[in-house]
């Protein structure tokens, strides 16, 4: 049983690893936001602004 426990614990921690090795810095490309409104209307300024 404690075997088994131990085998647990250690596959957890080995699969909690790993995944963070293949992550790239953030962001890797530029980001496109995409406002479906007008141009110069609230939400628009309020992109560009949060864009920044």
């Amino acid at each position: 049983m404690q075997q088994r426990s131990l085998l647990a614990n250690f596959v957890l921690a080995v699969t909690s690893v790993l995944p963070l090795s293949g992550f790239a810095a953030y962001p890797d490309k530029p980001i496109r936001l995409v406002v479906p409104s007008a141009a110069a209307g609230a939400p628009e300024i309020l992109m560009r602004t949060l864009a920044t």
